[in-house]
């Protein structure tokens, strides 16, 4: 059961890293211009590391369902076309 201090923590931390990958990509893409290329490249560090915290423990990770991937696939294209329009 989560707590609503937990809850209010997952809450502020998202919108912290929210905010910041906005503000860091509008700096990284004056030093690269290929937008869609760098939001790839960030999105899957941030897979590698979801796998591999994962496979050491340290967080639980859902096993990959191909059901869920293609239920999710949609919010994470329009995921992916909202960062790159915010980094032009």
């Amino acid at each position: 059961m989560v707590t609503v201090m937990q809850l209010a923590f997952i809450a502020v931390g998202y919108a912290v890293s929210s905010s910041c990958l906005v503000i860091i990509n509008k700096w990284a893409v004056d030093f690269w211009p290929y937008s869609s290329s760098l939001t790839f490249v960030q999105l899957t560090a941030s897979w590698i590391a979801a796998f591999l915290l994962g496979k050491v423990g340290i967080f639980e990770v859902d096993p990959l369902n191909w059901a869920k991937v293609k239920a999710f696939s949609p919010a994470c294209l329009i995921f992916f076309v909202v960062l790159a329009c915010n980094m032009k």
